[in-house]
């Protein structure tokens, strides 16, 4: 499908960014989510003049859904899916989920190279001290159709200990969300 006929699609459920995309270097790329059958995740990465910005869509071929929105977006998309989500796919979509919505976006971190440290962050003493509370998702089955997950997450420059619960539908609910460490070492995480 050309990238005109993508953006015309876009166009229909925002106008706005299709009009961003018509007007600016727009490069279109797919990537399959393992926990979708039909739904892709669409990046629209766009070169506008004095920076670059990457919008996200859910795309099945025929119908297109705005990401980084609304989390009723993402159910949405659950929804069309009709997604039942095993204990294996929650890492994989625990990290889609907080990268596509607005407001509690957050960067799910299970290994110290998944956080995006600066350069120079080798010697600093809030990386070392985040380094031993940074640790890999263990979903609990709480019942036949939900899991309780504690996460690390980064946001800003704080690491966060999250204590969530997962519908096997993808409803995400957080119970608690703590901050462990202040001041990280690290590059801006979100956009």
């Amino acid at each position: 499908m050309a990238d005109k006929e993508v953006i015309d699609r876009i166009a229909r459920v925002d106008p706005v960014t299709a009009e961003t995309m018509r007007g600016n270097p727009t490069t279109l790329s797919w990537q399959a989510l393992p926990f979708y059958r039909k739904f892709k995740l669409l990046r629209a990465a766009v070169t506008l003049r004095h920076r670059a910005i990457e919008f996200h869509f859910a795309d099945d071929g025929n119908h297109i859904v705005v990401l980084r929105s609304y989390p009723k977006n993402v159910e949405e998309v659950n929804a069309a899916e009709s997604l039942h989500l095993a204990a294996g796919q929650l890492p994989a979509y625990l990290r889609f989920y907080f990268d596509n919505i607005s407001g509690q976006r957050f960067l799910i971190v299970e290994r110290p190279e998944d956080v995006p440290w600066l350069k120079n962050a080798e010697s600093h003493q809030n990386k070392e001290r985040a380094l031993s509370l940074i640790r890999p998702l263990a979903p609990a089955t709480v019942s036949p159709n939900s899991y309780s997950v504690l996460a690390t997450a980064v946001r800003d420059t704080r690491l966060f200990e999250l204590d969530l619960l997962i519908n096997a539908n993808g409803h995400v609910e957080v119970k608690t969300e703590r901050v462990v460490v202040e001041h990280l070492p690290v590059t801006q995480t979100l956009p």
